[in-house]
């Protein structure tokens, strides 16, 4: 997808608000991953000796692991997307919906 070059934008409050609602689901999600997988590998190891330790690898469902780490990206981005549409309907300014839109549509600030 070929994302537009808007030029100078002044944001109004909204927007602000929605930006900053974007930024805080990103360091959420990151922080989402982190916690899950550290979490299962406390959860193997923490105060367990090594029969237990080797019991709880085995007994550890990574597949599924996997699948819901695997989701998080999706869950972000479709989080981002709401978000972004919202903006998009409570704004009125033409670069201010082309930048909504834009962003709905996958594009980022780089």
């Amino acid at each position: 997808m070929d994302c537009p070059n808007i030029g100078e934008i002044k944001f109004s409050p909204v927007s602000l608000d929605a930006i900053e609602n974007i930024r805080s689901k990103h360091v959420y999600a990151n922080a989402l991953a982190v916690v899950m997988g550290g979490g299962v590998i406390l959860n193997i190891f923490a105060g367990n000796g090594m029969l237990e330790a080797s019991y709880a690898i085995y007994d550890t469902d990574f597949k599924t692991l996997k699948q819901s780490m695997g989701a998080i990206p999706a869950i972000k981005r479709k989080t981002i997307e709401n978000i972004a549409d919202m903006a998009w309907l409570n704004t009125s300014n033409y670069k201010e919906k082309q930048f909504w839109q834009a962003v709905s549509n996958g594009c980022s600030v780089h």
